[in-house]
């Protein structure tokens, strides 16, 4: 089917138009629904609600290179809520959009055909009002995506570039992909190898594959992987979490918080019992600016930048995490060792001060190495059932002050 222009009412209106199809839809007013469906690749060029009347038509032509017929090279929605829908092989659009409340839908259909050049769909301006939804195995590498004010959803594999500028999107590529939410409220999912930027707003960054470097922007992000990541908060109130072996987690300004360990409370069984998935691996974790708290495990390494921050670390005899800048009467460390390696009463354990830093032993091994610190505070929490008491590193009783590191066990199940 060819032609060269529809124009449509200005009602409520139902296109669907079929494969090896050409030519320009004028939808005008009212919500329309368009469904546009291709076997082959094709040249699109959709402006939904141009104000002035329809712009001039551009040239005409399908890809260039490709024995591959030429599908819907234009259209306008009008005013209204229109939703568009794009299915095929392949689709190549330039989106422009200026009224609110206009979707367009895009699936790829690869059906085993091998698409050869590039793959785009841009919506832009950047205050472009259409919410665009992209979905399904998506085309060969070298996708692009751009959108608009509107809570984009982009959903592609292979190497993508997907940008979601203005709303609250959700956007998900695959391995060797660059993603940039922008501004909002984005959730991003990135594969392996990939680049994934929040941008201004709370964003949510989860990495799917081994390899991503995250970039929260401002805003109170969240950010983490069960693989490796390399992860930095930026300015705001950050959670960044990876136990794998490789990770940094670097909070930036704000009050952050790091996990290089998976640790959950239950509140069923008391403030003081936890589920500790102990990684067994090195993670690095950088605090930044703020009061930060850092939970680390096995031998990470952890510095917690400038300001007041919390340290909690689980440790096992060998593990010799260290902490490379706590200062003494700033920060705070929360050293709990396995209750089945540690004595009751702590015999085993000795802190010592070497070079101008403070190492902490159990049963002769190195748990805990504090570099730069010296002369600190440091007292041993006992628990008597629902009791707890602090004694010091010589047994005898002590109470309130100001503890540079207190000594705790955990209970191994």
């Amino acid at each position: 089917m060819v032609f060269r222009v529809i124009s449509l009412t200005g009602g409520n209106d139902t296109l669907a138009v079929g494969p090896a199809t050409s030519g320009v839809i004028h939808a005008l007013g009212g919500d329309d629904r368009l469904t546009l469906h291709g076997r082959s690749a094709a040249t699109l060029q959709l402006v939904m609600d141009q104000p002035g009347g329809m712009p001039t038509l551009p040239r005409w032509e399908p890809l260039p290179g490709h024995t591959l017929s030429a599908g819907l090279t234009q259209v306008w929605g009008g005013a209204g809520a229109d939703v568009l829908t794009l299915t095929g092989r392949g689709i190549e659009a330039t989106v422009a959009d200026d009224a609110t409340g206009d979707r367009i839908n895009a699936r790829w259909l690869t059906l085993g055909v091998l698409l050869v050049g590039r793959q785009d769909l841009v919506v832009g301006p950047n205050d472009a009002t259409a919410q665009v939804v992209v979905l399904g195995v998506g085309p060969t590498d070298g996708f692009e995506f751009q959108g608009g004010i509107a809570n984009d959803v982009v959903r592609v594999e292979h190497r993508t570039r997907v940008f979601g500028w203005n709303g609250d999107d959700v956007l998900a590529v695959g391995d060797r992909s660059l993603v940039n939410g922008g501004n909002g409220d984005d959730r991003l999912f990135a594969g392996a190898t990939s680049r994934a930027v929040g941008g201004a707003g709370n964003d949510r960054i989860t990495g799917t594959g081994v390899g991503v470097t995250a970039l929260g922007g401002a805003g109170d992000d969240t950010i983490g992987s069960t693989l490796r990541i390399v992860a930095a908060g930026g300015a705001g109130r950050d959670t960044l979490h990876s136990a794998a072996a490789g990770s940094v987690l670097d909070g930036g300004d704000g009050d952050d918080l790091l996990r290089g360990t998976y640790l959950r409370e239950n509140a069923l069984s008391g403030a003081d019992r936890f589920e500790l998935h102990y990684s067994g691996h090195r993670t690095v974790l950088k605090g930044g600016a703020g009061n930060d708290t850092i939970r680390m495990d096995a031998d990470d390494s952890a510095w917690g930048g400038t300001g007041a921050d919390r340290f909690i670390a689980f440790e096992r005899a060998g593990d010799a995490a260290t902490i490379g800048d706590f200062a003494a009467a700033a920060d705070t460390l929360l050293l709990k060792l396995p209750e089945d390696e540690a004595a009751a009463d702590f015999s085993d354990l000795t802190v010592e001060e070497r070079n101008g830093h403070t190492i902490l032993r159990l049963d002769g091994q190195v748990v805990m190495r504090l570099l730069g610190a010296t002369d600190l505070a440091v007292r041993l929490q006992h628990e008597d059932g629902d009791s707890v008491r602090y004694t010091d590193l010589h047994g005898t009783p002590v109470t309130g002050g100001q503890w540079d590191v207190t000594i705790d066990v955990f209970e191994t199940i």
